[in-house]
């Protein structure tokens, strides 16, 4: 990918000036860019499948690993938005930790929304989701 940058920053910023109205070569992809969400996808993709979880062959954003003593950890991706939720408490903050380790991860805590779609959890732990809600009012 190549831009320009306009000689006017090189004299609002002179230590620049070099890099001023000419072409300059990104090394690497930047967010916003037509290819950063797929490489995103690709090195969250990596990261999951060594963590033992397997990607959804019908919703490719769907992440789920079960582990042998039965405990499920489930990954909900879209861009930069994730939503994680399991079974054990202990294997998940594992699954966070190993998460933060290798990404830049802010946790929100319990999730009251997503994507536009409220999500409230009801006494009974089954889970109700309201997308007519204003997303502000969840």
């Amino acid at each position: 990918m190549f831009i320009t940058i306009p000689k006017i920053y090189g004299k609002l910023f002179p230590e620049y000036d070099r890099y001023s109205g000419r072409p300059l070569r990104f090394v690497m992809s930047m967010y916003g860019t037509t290819l950063c969400g797929k490489y995103w996808y690709l090195n969250l993709l990596k990261h999951l499948l060594e963590l033992g979880a397997k990607a959804s062959e019908s919703v490719r954003c769907l992440f789920m690993r079960v582990d042998i003593d039965g405990t499920q950890i489930y990954v909900l991706n879209y861009v930069d938005d994730m939503l994680y939720y399991g079974t054990n408490t202990d294997k998940l903050a594992e699954f966070e930790e190993r998460l933060k380790a290798r990404f830049n991860l802010e946790t929100m805590g319990q999730a009251h929304g997503y994507l536009g779609t409220c999500i409230n959890q009801l006494s009974n732990f089954g889970i109700d989701l309201d997308q007519m809600v204003d997303i502000v009012l969840c």
